[in-house]
């Protein structure tokens, strides 16, 4: 199929919001397939960014692309409260953490 063809699809995932957490390769993968898909995706970053960008800027480029990335530090209680704002629009939660992670939080 061609790029052209492919942009003709309608987005099977349109209107779904996704809030990534996953930090690890294969969820910042997910995403931008998700991304393809149609989905609009909120990467959230630790304060100074994703540490993958020194090593392959090029990389997370592309797996961010159409993204909106935001860097938030989840020990403040400003920012966790922007993450709970995001999360209460999100259809589903991206996460490469396990769950007593998660409760952690």
């Amino acid at each position: 199929m061609s790029e052209a063809t492919s942009r003709e699809l309608p987005a099977r995932l349109a209107g779904v919001r996704v809030v990534s957490l996953a930090g690890t390769l294969p969820g910042p993968v997910a995403a931008r397939r998700l991304t393809s898909e149609g989905a609009e995706v909120v990467r959230v970053e630790g304060p100074g960014g994703d540490i993958l960008r020194l090593v392959a800027p090029a990389l997370v480029d592309d797996l961010v692309d159409h993204q909106q990335v935001v860097q938030l530090n989840l020990k403040d209680p400003t920012d966790r409260a922007s993450l709970d704002e995001l999360l209460d629009d999100a259809d589903l939660l991206l996460t490469s953490s396990r769950p007593g992670a998660l409760a952690r939080l």
